[in-house]
């Protein structure tokens, strides 16, 4: 029933005694994987709706259920579009009360929307391998310096196309046993000079030059590989300690370095939107801020943690925990110069039924039912409730700027540059109506909106029809035809 409250629901399900929150998903009970796929199986649905067709997603998983994990994301996304099942080795030691193997990494696996959209997955350069690339070549001062790498491959993967001569100086070089690349690349490759072939102790060798940047001067990132030396579960631990300064706050933190690692597959692209579903302590949150701080990027993130109580009078719920961990981010990044530390900030919403009154009336007084309902909105909510409603449901982003302005003794907010203008006063008369019309329109004139621009009031603000119909009428005069009323 969704009608339910969050709190009976987990009452009733047996998620929660007492208002606190246990998990319902022991080890003893007899549908363990069943109720493990069932949690996971529509968040992965979800995942898949709100990613771009170039999109990742990475989920962490140890091995009781990685195996479950596998196949339902082949289900979900496909099994064409698994990009790689990485192994993360977490921990560098413990094991002492293990009584068979100890067990020291997790899988995290990666799956695209779809893999035909995603092209060549790099990390940032890494600046120890930049002085291989010794050679200089002035036909392409654009790409760089560059480095001899064999063409050849000593692959037992026999491939006929593989197998060809490449000619040189009236004679023709055969691999020992095939090139990596097909003839008709390597030809190309061979008529712009990027072959070198060379004899040493009577064999020939065919190099390719390895270029540090490509055509367009972007340098060559690092490949990423599918096992993962650390970071370390302690060092998220050690991290979460160091900024609130509380020892066992939160079990298990994922390090930053982590995320980080996962974030820098979009390398050189730093512009895209993070949705991480469990955001504990705020990890992904940490790391993005950080990265954005360093390299100016304009990444963005979701973070999503149910208000799962913790016991503590300090930090009452793991959302608690998460927001403090952001803050202090923030404040911590502040105090460095550093080229992205200028946009730190985030929003915190919480998610609850609309802020219109549903008509539910009595039917034993439809009377009163009426009058009750002569104000749409909820009188317990704020305004910036009802203004956030309206930023949802006109499909604006919610971390759009926000201004507010007193026009005519009345609060007036710009919402996107002036694309919602919205006034929810609980009051407007006949003499209000023509000064806070064109306060709006001048304030509209100079914000130089692009598109249409929309207004809306509370119905009930307005003390009679002739107040709504004269504001409604200088606007429409102004060129603002979107007047709508709550």
């Amino acid at each position: 029933d969704f009608r339910d409250s969050i709190r009976n629901y987990l009452e009733i399900t047996g998620q929660a005694s007492g208002g606190a929150k246990f998990s319902s998903n022991t080890e003893a009970s007899g549908r363990f994987h069943t109720d493990w796929l069932s949690m996971i199986f529509p968040r992965l649905k979800l995942a898949r709706d709100l990613m771009t067709s170039d999109g990742l997603i990475f989920v962490s998983c140890d091995d009781s259920e990685v195996g479950n994990l596998r196949h339902v994301m082949h289900e979900v996304f496909g099994e064409e579009n698994l990009i790689a099942q990485l192994i993360w080795k977490k921990s560098y030691g413990g094991g002492a009360k293990t009584k068979h193997v100890v067990i020291l990494h997790e899988y995290v696996l990666c799956f695209a929307k779809d893999k035909t959209s995603i092209g060549r997955l790099e990390l940032p350069p890494d600046p120890k391998v930049r002085k291989y690339y010794k050679l200089k070549d002035s036909k392409f001062e654009v790409r760089g310096p560059y480095r001899l790498q064999p063409l050849a491959t000593n692959s037992n993967d026999a491939r006929e196309n593989l197998r060809y001569p490449i000619p040189h100086n009236g004679i023709e070089v055969w691999p020992e046993k095939q090139w990596q690349w097909e003839q008709t690349r390597a030809l190309a490759a061979l008529a712009n000079d990027e072959l070198s072939i060379a004899e040493q102790d009577g064999r020939w060798t065919v190099n390719y030059k390895q270029y540090l940047r490509d055509e367009d001067g972007v340098e060559r990132g690092a490949k990423p590989f599918s096992l993962l030396e650390g970071p370390y579960t302690q060092t998220g631990t050690s991290e979460l300690n160091s900024l609130l300064g509380h020892p066992k706050l939160f079990p298990f933190p994922k390090p930053t370095d982590l995320v980080r690692h996962f974030l820098q597959y979009a390398n050189p692209g730093n512009d895209f939107i993070f949705l991480d579903f469990f955001a504990g302590s705020g990890s992904s949150g940490d790391a993005l801020l950080r990265l954005n701080a360093e390299d100016g990027g304009r990444r963005r993130f979701i973070e999503v943690q149910l208000p799962e109580p913790t016991g503590r009078s300090d930090y009452k719920s793991i959302a608690a925990i998460t927001r403090a961990r952001l803050r202090k981010v923030g404040e911590e990044l502040r105090r460095g110069e550093l080229p992205g530390a200028s946009d730190l900030g985030f929003r915190a919403f919480k998610l609850d039924h609309s802020n219109i009154k549903a008509w539910s009336p009595n039917r034993e007084s439809i009377e009163k039912s009426l009058f009750d309902h002569l104000d749409h909105v909820n009188a317990e909510r704020s305004d910036d409730d009802v203004l956030y409603e309206l930023i949802l449901k006109l499909g604006l982003d919610l971390c759009v700027p926000i201004e507010r302005k007193s026009i005519a003794g009345k609060v007036v907010q710009s919402i996107g540059g002036g694309v919602l203008i919205a006034c929810l006063e609980k009051q407007i008369t006949i003499a209000d109506a023509e000064p806070v019309a064109l306060g709006i329109v001048a304030w509209s004139q100079q914000l130089l909106t692009a598109g249409e621009v929309t207004c809306v009031f509370r119905d009930s603000a307005f003390v009679d029809d002739v107040a709504k119909t004269n504001l409604a009428a200088i606007l429409e005069q102004h060129g603002i035809a979107k007047v709508r009323s709550l």
